[in-house]
């Protein structure tokens, strides 16, 4: 029965019970900490990611970077 489940997501038996991440699954959901090519992949595909209504350069990017990694932390604690 669990197989049929997870072949109807489209995801593992150990996806389904909390064993393994899946591929798909975004960045601030994930257990371990987002690794930095997630989050450029993430900033580079909001095409109206805007400062100030500017359009950011790379050290903004990398404090950007810097600032979800620490999010995502916080997060994490809090739901513990």
């Amino acid at each position: 029965m669990t197989t049929k489940i997870a072949d109807v997501f489209g995801v593992t038996v150990d996806y389904l019970v909390g064993r393994e991440e899946s591929e798909s699954m975004p960045w601030w959901e994930k257990a371990n900490p987002p690794a930095r090519i997630e989050l450029e992949e993430f900033i580079r595909s909001q095409p109206n990611l805007r400062l100030f209504g500017d359009p950011m350069n790379e050290d903004v990017k990398d404090d950007l970077m810097l600032a979800l990694q620490t999010a995502w932390e916080v997060v994490k604690k809090t739901k513990k």
